[in-house]
């Protein structure tokens, strides 16, 4: 079986002048890693943003929006540096879409051949928006996928990628069916799409230690905006001990992405990346990126 190299790469954002802008390495990139690392692919993780972050430019002066992040330049030339077979996206929130769409456009500019993925809380809330907009004809949603309206996307995963994005990666270099793929979206025609909608839930022990030895983990303590507004120290661990919320707010994702039933890890799983990763990155604070970590009091 053929083995990969896959490049996985966070874009840059938009954001606000004069306000914090927060940048902190990505769990679920770092996740994926790992296990395309445990399966014999190569990768990378790159930040866009974080590399960039001193090149802001205004867009919107009246909102004074920014873009932060690296010039099409230096995107180019780290793709074309790593010369990957698959390059897979993260579009967390609506405010990275514009530059996914940038990193995938010069992905096909360094070889048309680089197979280019999108994925993410954004990317699933998209077809779920798509899906009712379908079943709705009054919802003044748009009846195709705006995100896969793009030459340059070859496949979108929906919902928890660890497993699907190892199976979608052996079967783009191996040339083999992808259509029993957990979550995959594919574009098949004007306004058409294939959808899997099976969306498989990992069981949470399953998951390894992110890959956090794959990320500039100093220049994420240098600049210090990790999600908390109040952090006590720069040198922070971002660590997620369950996934999925019960709860039915209208204006989130989480259900969607990561479920309705609450999935947690052992006190050891969690302990084991939080002793390691004290030790190996001097870390000052810990910050839990829970959707409900209050849920349950034992675990909490």
């Amino acid at each position: 079986m053929k083995k990969a190299k896959v490049l996985l790469i966070c874009p840059n954002l938009k954001g606000k002048k004069g306000t914090i802008n927060r940048v902190q390495p990505s769990l679920g990139l770092m996740i994926i890693a790992q296990k395309l690392i445990d399966d014999g692919h190569i990768v990378k993780i790159h930040d866009t943003a974080l590399e960039g972050w001193e090149n802001q430019n205004i867009i919107d002066p009246k909102n004074n929006s920014i873009t932060i992040g690296q010039s099409d330049e230096e995107i180019k030339k780290f793709i074309s540096d790593f010369s990957p077979d698959i390059v897979a996206i993260s579009v967390l929130f609506s405010n990275f879409l514009e530059s996914a769409h940038c990193v995938a456009r010069l992905a096909k500019e360094v070889d048309k051949n680089i197979k280019v993925v999108l994925g993410g809380n954004h990317i699933s809330n998209a077809i779920i928006d798509y899906r009712f907009a379908l079943i709705d004809k009054d919802s003044n949603l748009p009846d195709f996928i705006k995100d896969l309206e793009d030459k340059n996307i070859d496949f979108a995963l929906v919902g928890e990628g660890e497993t699907s994005m190892v199976q979608l990666t052996n079967a783009i270099v191996n040339n083999t069916d992808v259509s029993k793929i957990s979550g995959l979206v594919k574009k098949i025609g004007h306004k058409k799409y294939f959808i899997n909608s099976k969306n498989d839930k990992h069981e949470m022990n399953s998951l390894p230690r992110p890959a956090r030895h794959l990320v500039n983990m100093d220049a994420y303590f240098k600049i210090g905006a990790f999600h908390s507004p109040k952090s006590k120290s720069n040198r922070v661990l971002n660590v997620m001990g369950s996934r999925g919320c019960p709860e039915k707010c209208t204006f989130c994702t989480t259900p969607q992405m990561w479920g309705s039933n609450v999935r947690w890890r052992t006190t050891e799983h969690i302990m084991d990346e939080i002793i390691n990763d004290v030790r190996d990155y001097r870390i000052g604070e810990i910050q839990f990126e829970d959707d409900t970590l209050t849920l349950h009091k034992k675990n909490l």
